[in-house]
């Protein structure tokens, strides 16, 4: 069994933006998809982890880390592995490189167990499947990440409201992960994201979002000055809640 996994993708025209570039989205899809390999090869994938322990998996963040956004039709390399797991949660270390091995994105993901009844958190240690004995890879290509604490939004902060439909739920009958950047995405038109450079997202998910439920989603910016480029560089935050409860929240950062 091999401790990390890598495979070949291409920039498809359903995964580009507006721009001919990898969408946000892709860059997940492509990442969740070698992530999901990995687990398959390391039998503890969504299918075995539910027969064998009742319980699923749950990404609890998202972290990007963008030097260049890929481009149409461009080959690329997507790897993954997972570091030493922890009490109750574990890491994925995850990167996209061009064909000359240069990293373009850089990843890392946080994933904890839920027992499919309770909904509750597992312990690492509970589940039979994982493979304890794996020498887990420990190095980084993502260590720092985001760690701004988000502003108080106000009404006026409201971007647009949606009701969750069936297409935005995955096999655990929630929002999948990864479609919540379509949300933080239409928050602004093409032309805000056509006129900016992104660096760095990351993304939080704090409850389940289900079918029905009526998303309400929040964004607000700061902008300041590089003092070594003189750039003018935005902050943007995206807060996305129920008349209930905070479903996620999100952070952008500009070059």
């Amino acid at each position: 069994m091999n401790n990390y996994f890598e495979t070949e993708a291409r920039v498809d025209a359903s995964r580009t933006d507006t721009l001919f570039r990898l969408s946000f989205l892709g860059m997940l899809e492509l990442i969740e998809d070698a992530e999901t390999m990995h687990t398959g090869e390391m039998n503890v994938d969504a299918p075995t982890l539910y027969r064998k322990d009742g319980a699923f998996w749950v990404i609890t963040r998202n972290f990007l880390h963008i030097e260049r956004a890929p481009v149409w039709e461009e080959k690329l390399v997507v790897g993954t592995y997972p570091l030493p797991p922890s009490l109750m949660r574990c890491e994925r270390q995850n990167y996209i490189k061009d064909e000359k091995g240069n990293l373009l994105v850089t990843s890392k993901t946080e994933w904890c167990v839920l027992d499919a009844k309770t909904r509750k958190l597992r312990p690492i240690s509970s589940l039979t499947c994982y493979p304890k004995e794996l020498e887990h890879k420990k190095e980084r290509v993502l260590a720092s990440a985001i760690s701004e604490k988000e502003p108080d939004f106000s009404e006026t902060d409201l971007k647009f409201t949606r009701v969750v439909r069936c297409s935005d739920l995955d096999f655990n009958h929630h929002v999948n992960n990864a479609k919540y950047v379509n949300f933080i995405y239409d928050c602004y038109p093409s032309e805000f994201w056509e006129k900016i450079d992104v660096s760095d997202i990351r993304l939080d998910y704090l409850n389940e979002c289900r079918e029905g439920e009526t998303l309400e989603v929040y964004s607000s910016q700061t902008e300041a000055t590089d003092e070594s480029t003189g750039k003018s560089r935005k902050t943007v935050f995206f807060l996305g809640k129920t008349s209930e409860k905070k479903i996620f929240s999100a952070i952008i950062k500009t070059r």
